[in-house]
């Protein structure tokens, strides 16, 4: 149940408000985070309309395209769009770690061989 404000609603709604809110914060982001668990994809696939303009299907037939793998590791987890920040086109879809790899290494194909080449030293 929640806890009520001392401010009546009628008297100073902004106050009331911002009463409820802070007198009930940790039930309310208790009760977003549950909600954002249980609609995960929902939350995925708003995004990357706006941000890639990737519709839902287009997503579905990428990730099949790539058999629900990692497209640089081959794992199967949650796959990410990855995106060329020089050109906004879409490359396809990548792991997280991968996803972060690419970034660090500033989307630059040479520094990646030079990583390669680093790493097959040993």
């Amino acid at each position: 149940m929640d806890i009520k404000p001392s401010v009546r609603p009628k008297d100073d709604r902004k106050e009331y408000d911002r009463q409820k809110y802070m007198l009930n914060k940790v039930k309310r982001k208790a009760q977003a985070k549950k909600y954002q668990e249980e609609h995960k994809d929902d939350y995925a696939a708003r995004h990357r309309k706006p941000t890639y303009g990737l519709v839902e299907g287009e997503y579905q037939k990428m990730k099949l395209a790539q058999d629900g793998k990692c497209a640089i590791c081959k794992d199967s987890c949650t796959l990410m769009v990855d995106h060329s920040h020089n050109t906004n086109k879409i490359r396809g879809l990548l792991c997280r770690f991968c996803n972060c790899a690419v970034g660090f290494i500033r989307d630059n194909p040479e520094v990646a061989l030079n990583m390669a080449e680093y790493l097959n030293a040993d």
